[in-house]
């Protein structure tokens, strides 16, 4: 009998982002939904303003 793993869950609705900067390449794995609003510039005022929040409780 195959063996097979236990602890293993399958991302489903998963979505992989390529980005190139210079000669370095970066993949992300993200849902699909973080990626649009990330394209629309929501995505990155959001983690602006939690990183400020984060920073303040500090």
């Amino acid at each position: 009998m195959l063996k097979q793993p236990q602890g293993v869950k399958l991302l489903t609705n998963i979505s992989v982002v390529r980005l190139v900067k210079g000669e370095k390449k970066f993949e992300i794995a993200c849902y699909p939904n973080t990626v649009a609003a990330w394209r629309q510039g929501v995505f990155v005022i959001s983690i602006i303003y939690n990183k400020g929040n984060k920073d303040l409780k500090e």
